[in-house]
């Protein structure tokens, strides 16, 4: 279960518990997923990751929770990343390198955008309901966040991102 924090303006705050759903779960494994970074290159999210205790983000970081999440796993993840003991990569479903967003954060971990979308309304991403099977109809709630093992294997699979279990799932706590 994960908590919403709904604040109607001049209101308590108050959570709402809904169940997370990915379609993907723990044993499975990703798909075989290329895309290409906001330089063109295209990478192979299999082979970057292979042999590598990694975290797969999934998130546009036109969606305000989502590029906050992305922020927080540079923070969180740095020194991980920065000594080679894990892998991250950012997938991001519906926004295209040349949105402000973009540049606007520098991160410690590559980010990889879906080239087929229907641009900027997010009604629809070949990574999100294609590759990853994920409910359409605007999209699930960013971030989507997968765990891999070093074989690849999906050890972790959640919305939203909690940096204690991330950590744990990473064998990092």
């Amino acid at each position: 279960l994960h908590q919403i924090l709904l604040q109607p303006k001049g209101q308590t705050a108050k959570g709402v518990e809904f169940n997370e759903v990915t379609q993907l779960r723990p044993g499975d494994t990703l798909p075989p997923m290329k895309y290409a970074n906001a330089k063109g290159q295209v990478v192979d999210v299999q082979k970057l990751t292979s042999g590598k205790r990694a975290l797969v983000l999934i998130a546009a970081q036109s969606c305000p929770a989502a590029f906050l999440a992305m922020a927080q796993v540079g923070v969180d993840l740095a020194a991980e990343i920065a000594a080679g003991d894990i892998v991250v990569v950012g997938l991001n479903p519906w926004d295209k390198p040349d949105r402000p967003e973009v540049s606007l954060l520098p991160l410690p971990y590559p980010v990889l955008f879906s080239g087929l979308t229907t641009s900027d309304s997010h009604e629809w991403s070949e990574l999100v309901e294609g590759a990853l099977g994920q409910p359409g109809m605007y999209g699930p709630p960013m971030p989507i966040v997968y765990v891999l093992d070093k074989a690849g294997g999906i050890v972790r699979a959640q919305w939203g991102y909690d940096k204690s279990a991330v950590r744990a799932s990473l064998g990092l706590e």
